[in-house]
């Protein structure tokens, strides 16, 4: 699961996402949707690959108990 996740965040673009996400876009029209929502898919799937991967690594930690 760890292998996946750390292959999925390499296949992401994470600069050219991080500057669409920090830029206002004003762009308005069919083509600025579609890239709107392509970016928007992909940072979800980065988020979904980084959230399984915490919980991979979670599961590699011992047990504590109190």
């Amino acid at each position: 699961m760890i292998d996946a996740a750390d292959e999925a965040v390499g296949a992401v673009d994470q600069v050219a996402l991080a500057q669409f996400v920090a830029l206002k876009n004003p762009e308005e029209g069919t083509e600025a949707a579609k890239k709107k929502k392509e970016m928007n898919e992909v940072k979800a799937g980065l988020v979904d690959a980084l959230t399984q991967k915490c919980r991979a690594l979670v599961e590699t930690l011992p047990k504590v108990h109190f």
